[in-house]
């Protein structure tokens, strides 16, 4: 797929440790795969899109990266829960658009106006549970 244009809504891309840029495609079985550790990620970060137009049902959690979900059209709270129970809010909109969640730390989203958002985060280890 290099050098061809591709929908980002279907296709990731892997920011390898060494450089290389790989597309990754997202069909249906995407996220069950890669929670369960099916894709062969080498060290290196990955590039994922999608609409959100409801609070996700689950929350998410990079245990050996960070993630960066820059937000594109919609405004979105990112919940990031610590270790001791308690939560930050980080609302993400048009004056704040991006936000850090650190490594290890859980995060989930709430909708507060539909949109999209761009996810970038280390991929090997990524971990789903209930929100």
């Amino acid at each position: 797929m290099s050098g061809k244009a591709f929908d980002p809504a279907r296709t990731c891309l892997h920011l390898a440790g060494d450089g290389a840029v790989a597309p990754v495609e997202a069909g249906e079985r995407f996220r069950s795969d890669l929670m369960a550790g099916r894709f062969a990620l080498a060290d290196g970060h990955l590039v994922a899109a999608g609409g959100m137009t409801s609070d996700t049902g689950h929350r998410e959690m990079h245990p050996e990266g960070g993630e960066a979900p820059p937000r594109t059209p919609g405004a979105f709270t990112v919940v990031l829960e610590r270790g001791d129970g308690r939560a930050d809010e980080v609302r993400l909109d048009g004056e704040t658009p991006r936000a850090v969640a650190p490594r290890g730390a859980w995060r989930r989203f709430q909708v507060i106006e539909p949109g999209r958002i761009v996810f970038i985060a280390w991929g090997r280890g990524a971990r789903r549970g209930p929100a």
